[in-house]
């Protein structure tokens, strides 16, 4: 659109020309920020090899929960988690729990999280934005198997 002219009147609503086409916004629409924004699980590894979600044998949500049962043997994971976020992601940073393992909450600047050497039992992971605590949880639950138990 070519502008050709524009107005702003008392309520602030701005008025902007072209020569087919006439946009109106209010400026205060224009800097209202929305922080309803969500997490979301992207990939994860068990020992090593990757997965994108939802493709391993062994991955089902359930209740709004992401679970996923392990051998005794596969207790290495990573995850990788995103944002819709997308107005500050460089300085977005994280806090993430272990129920089960972890006595308190870590801080974090990155979107990936990895445990070595769990031991066998069921924990929950618990992810959220630092700056927004009250809305912006993450569960993962995962369910290490003791050893020699089999599916």
């Amino acid at each position: 659109m070519r502008i050709v002219g524009y107005f702003s009147d008392f309520n602030n609503d701005i008025f902007v020309g072209g020569l087919y086409r006439l946009l109106s916004f209010n400026e205060k629409d224009i800097f209202t920020l929305n922080d309803e924004y969500y997490l979301y699980f992207t990939s994860y590894s068990i020992n090593g090899e990757s997965f994108p979600f939802y493709s391993h044998k062994n991955m089902k949500k359930e209740m709004e929960k992401n679970i996923l049962d392990l051998k005794y043997n596969e207790n290495t994971i990573s995850l990788i988690f995103s944002s819709s976020n997308y107005l500050s992601p460089n300085s977005t940073k994280y806090q993430y729990k272990l129920q089960g393992l972890d006595q308190y909450w870590i801080e974090s600047d990155y979107n990936t999280i990895t445990y070595h050497s769990i031991p066998s039992g069921e924990y929950e992971l618990l992810i959220r934005e630092q700056k927004i605590l009250k809305n912006n949880l993450l569960f993962f639950c995962t369910y290490i198997l003791p050893t020699g138990d089999q599916y």
